[in-house]
């Protein structure tokens, strides 16, 4: 599997994932239970030990498995890797991430969970306990528990993070979505206003319990760079007909078939 690596100044890393590059087609055969699973496993940080000043004890810190796409969030930014087993130890190569501004505290400990999970963390398995340890540093990790929503899907305007696909052989892609494009979108008064970085388009929605019914969407037809076409085709394929989505905290996300948007609120800057 290969990752490529688009930098886009100031902001985001996007990334691909296909074929094949300088890493093995197939990972190392591993023992482990969480990697072997089909699917992806979604796990929280239960304790944190020996992290010093570096890592902020947060709920919010996570990491997502699934095949060799290694991903985790600290609060902050969304990173995305690929995993790699050695034994009993767990390497996350090629990692790249989106680029918003946070906190110092967080930005730190971005950077530490990054340095963390690129070196090789030794890794044990008991039960739903996932523990990685380097030096006297060991994090534990439990399932995830649903966090309660803590925005309203309706009136909040939403900023475009990332897409996400599942694709056929059972591997996953994510696509972080440059802030500078203003892709986001807004659900009011049985409207939605959607905006890909690209074109915009609005329509009727219906709204009900952890699913939308998007009626007809009328867009403008400007033509764009190759990116910002694959990712608007991915916004409007979303946003039509009975489409399901489920808000954790501040994120939001909304899924149709293989295609996963993930939102945010958007920060409005101060009048």
């Amino acid at each position: 599997m290969r990752i490529h690596l688009l930098t886009i100044p100031l902001l985001i890393t996007t990334l691909a994932m296909s074929g094949c590059g300088e890493q093995p087609d197939t990972p190392p055969a591993s023992t482990s239970a969480v990697a072997a699973k089909s699917g992806p496993q979604t796990l929280m940080l239960t304790s944190a030990s020996g992290a010093g000043s570096s890592l902020v004890a947060k709920p919010d810190v996570e990491i997502t498995v699934s095949g060799q796409d290694f991903r985790f969030n600290a609060g902050c930014n969304s990173h995305l890797g690929t995993l790699r087993v050695d034994g009993h130890r767990w390497f996350v190569d090629n990692i790249g991430s989106t680029e918003m501004a946070c906190e110092k505290a967080l930005m730190d400990q971005d950077s530490f969970l990054a340095r963390f999970f690129e070196g090789g963390p030794e890794v044990t398995e008991s039960g739903d306990s996932v523990t990685f340890t380097s030096g006297p540093v060991k994090l534990v990790f439990g399932p995830k528990t649903a966090k309660p929503a803590t925005v309203p899907l309706v009136g909040t305007k939403w900023r475009l993070v990332s897409v996400d696909k599942t694709l056929g052989d059972g591997t996953a892609s994510s696509t972080f979505v440059p802030q500078r494009w203003q892709a986001g979108m807004r659900v009011e008064n049985g409207s939605i206003m959607l905006e890909t970085g690209c074109n915009s388009g609005s329509g009727t929605i219906t709204v009900g319990e952890g699913q939308v019914t998007v009626g007809d969407v009328a867009t403008t037809y400007m033509a764009c760079p190759g990116l910002k076409m694959e990712i608007e085709r991915d916004v409007f394929k979303v946003w039509t007909g009975e489409t399901k989505y489920v808000i954790e905290g501040e994120q939001l996300r909304v899924t149709q078939g293989q295609i996963t948007l993930v939102y945010a609120p958007k920060v409005m800057p101060p009048d």
